[in-house]
This record gives C-alpha cells, sequence and structure tokens, in this order.
C-alpha cells in the first residue's frame, strides 16, 4: 500500500474510533473523489478501506489534464474561427473565456497535490498535530472544489456566448443556441448556488447534469453529423469583411 492509502486507512480508522469530524470528513470526501469501494462488517465498528494508489491516480490525473488543456486550445480556436462571421467581438470574448477556463483548471489541481502531501505521512509532517494536519487536508480538498465553481464561472459565460452566436449564425439550427443558453445557466446556478446555498448541492448538480449534456453533447453532434452550412457561412464572412 502506497503512504497515501496507508495514512488514508489509519485515517479512517481513528475516525470512526474518536468520533472526529474532521477525520471523518476527510475520508469520505477521498472516498467518494477517488471512488474507492467502502466495506463496514456487521457487529463491528472496524472499516476496511481498499483504494486505488492515491499517487498514482493523481500522476494520471494530471496527464488527463494535461490533455484536456491542449484539447481546450484546440477548441477555443476552431469556435473562435467558426463564429467569427457573427460577430468578431463576441467569439473573442468567447474564446478568451474558455483560455480562463483552462488556465483555472490547471491551478486548481494544486490544492489537490498538497492536499495528498498532507497525506503521505513525510517526516516533515510531524510537526503538525493529527488533528492539525486533518484540518489542513480537508481544508485544502474544500479549496478544490472550490475551485471548480470558480472556471464553471467562466465556462457558463462562454457558453452563454457562444449559444448567442450560434442563435445569430444563421448556418446552425436556432434551437441548438437556445439550448447552449440553458447549459451555460445551469453552470452558472450550480457555481453560485454551491457558493451561497451548499446545502441544496444535490439539486443544483442535477440541473447542470441536465441542462449543460443536452447543449454541449447535441451542438458535439450536429457538427460530428450535420457540420457547418458552408454556402451560408460563406456568405456571413464576405459580410464581415
Amino acid at each position: 500500500m502506497v503512504p497515501g492509502a496507508r495514512s488514508l486507512l489509519l485515517l479512517l480508522q481513528r475516525g470512526e474510533r474518536n468520533d472526529n469530524p474532521y477525520r471523518r470528513n476527510v475520508a469520505a470526501y477521498l472516498c467518494k473523489t477517488y471512488r474507492a469501494p467502502l466495506a463496514t462488517s456487521r457487529g463491528s465498528r472496524s472499516l476496511q478501506l481498499t483504494i486505488c494508489p492515491l499517487h498514482s491516480y493523481c500522476a494520471c490525473r494530471c496527464v488527463g489534464q494535461s490533455v484536456v488543456f491542449l484539447t481546450e486550445i484546440v477548441l477555443t480556436v476552431l469556435l473562435y474561427v467558426l463564429l467569427r462571421p457573427v460577430s468578431r467581438t463576441l467569439a473573442l470574448i468567447a474564446a478568451f473565456a474558455r483560455l480562463a477556463l483552462a488556465i483555472i483548471q490547471g491551478i486548481n489541481l494544486l490544492p489537490l497535490f498538497i492536499a495528498l502531501l498532507l497525506l503521505s505521512g513525510a517526516g516533515y509532517l510531524t510537526v503538525f498535530e493529527p488533528d492539525q494536519l486533518d484540518a489542513l487536508v480537508l481544508l485544502f480538498l474544500n479549496a478544490h472544489g472550490y475551485g471548480v465553481f470558480v472556471w464553471q464561472l467562466f465556462f457558463g459565460f462562454h457558453l452563454f456566448v457562444l449559444g448567442f452566436l450560434i442563435f445569430k449564425s444563421g448556418y446552425f439550427p436556432r434551437i441548438l443556441g437556445i439550448l447552449m443558453v440553458l447549459g451555460s445557466l445551469g453552470y452558472l446556478l450550480d457555481s453560485f448556488g454551491n457558493i451561497l446555498f451548499p446545502n441544496y448541492a444535490e439539486i443544483f448538480g442535477v440541473v447542470v447534469g441536465v441542462t449543460a449534456v443536452i447543449g454541449e453533447v447535441l451542438f458535439f453532434l450536429w457538427l460530428l453529423i450535420k457540420g457547418v452550412n458552408v454556402e451560408r457561412y460563406n456568405e456571413r464572412a464576405q459580410q464581415l469583411r
């Protein structure tokens, strides 16, 4: 078992014995985040935890996030070129919003790695009391969670402008633009709602899941299957000149 996994197992066991809210919350957060199966034996308070190596998971996630960064750059340029004939200014605003989203996603990985370092059991961490260490872990994990709400704000703004451009383009069905705007409102509601009313997080999650998936998936499928009305696109491009 890797150090992070060993620390997490001890964290959960100590939390059960001491009923420490910090330890229990940290363990629950990581179980949910890393999809760790958790089994409880009946008639006993002992818990068994099986999780994937946390550090290996983070390395894979870092590589995956890097792929996302590269993909976002390509998508930003493609969407700008695709919708520039409608409004060069608005297309540029949407592009900058998407680039800001990618940058924030990269920065938001730092609190997660800091939390895992705190769970590593390294010798220099002995200067912290156990409760202090657990509280710091939970603090950085929560910071990572709120970082998601920050980049969602930029993504929601991006989708709103994108939806308006699609609606006004003339070479995409207007319904796609309307659905994209609804998806943007879902992201914005999820971000502001979780910040202002965290007790309703599950409701906000359902809303953003439904609205965002419908708009984004349909737009992607339309580009993949039908593509752009080239004749209408060229007409708008000539008008822009």
